[in-house]
C-alpha cells in the first residue's frame, strides 16, 4: 500500500513538473530555436517551442478528440495494472508512463495541443517534451522488463526445476 501511495504523490509531483516546464517554455522560449547543450559549433539539444496538435511524430495530426479518449482510456487502463501488480518495477514503469500521459492529457484538453519543447538536433530526431521522456522511459523499461528479464527469469527457473 505504501508503494500505492507513493506512486500517487509521483504521478503528481511529475505532472506538476511537466505543466511548469511547459509554461516557463511557452512564456520564455515562444519564438525561434535557443541553443541549450552543445559543443563548439555541434548543437545536441535544443529549444524549440512547438504546438503540436497530433501525437508521436504530429501522428493523427488534429484528431484531438480522438487523442483525448484513447489517452484516457490508456491512462485506466495503466491505473487498473499499477493497483493489481505487486512488482516494484512495473510499479516504477506505470508511475512514468501515466505521469507522461496525464501531462499531455492536460495539454490536449486544456490548450488544444501538446507544448513540445527539446529538440535533438545532433541526428534530428523530433520534438518532444518532458511528458514524452517520462512515457517512453517508463515503456521502454516496461519492455525490458516483460521481453528480457522476465523471460530469462523463466528459463533459468526451468533450468533449476530440470535439475531436481
Amino acid at each position: 500500500m505504501k508503494t500505492k501511495i507513493f506512486s500517487g504523490i509521483s504521478i503528481v509531483v511529475l505532472v506538476v513538473l511537466d505543466q511548469i516546464l511547459k509554461i516557463y517554455i511557452q512564456n520564455s522560449f515562444r519564438t525561434g530555436t535557443h541553443k541549450f547543450i552543445h559543443f563548439g559549433n555541434t548543437e545536441i539539444l535544443n529549444i524549440t517551442y512547438c504546438e503540436n496538435t497530433g501525437a508521436a511524430f504530429s501522428i493523427f495530426e488534429g484528431k484531438q478528440a480522438f487523442l483525448i479518449i484513447m489517452t484516457s482510456l490508456l491512462m485506466v487502463v495503466c491505473i487498473w495494472f499499477l493497483f493489481k501488480n505487486k512488482e516494484i518495477l512495473i510499479t516504477i514503469c506505470l508511475t512514468l508512463i501515466i505521469a507522461g500521459g496525464f501531462g499531455n492529457l492536460i495539454d490536449r484538453i486544456f490548450r488544444g495541443y501538446v507544448i513540445d519543447f527539446f529538440e535533438i538536433r545532433l541526428f534530428h530526431f523530433g520534438i518532444f517534451n518532458f511528458a514524452d521522456c517520462l512515457v517512453v522511459i517508463g515503456a521502454a523499461v516496461f519492455a525490458f522488463y516483460v521481453f528480457i528479464y522476465e523471460s530469462k527469469a523463466k528459463a533459468l527457473k526451468n533450468e533449476t526445476d530440470g535439475e531436481l
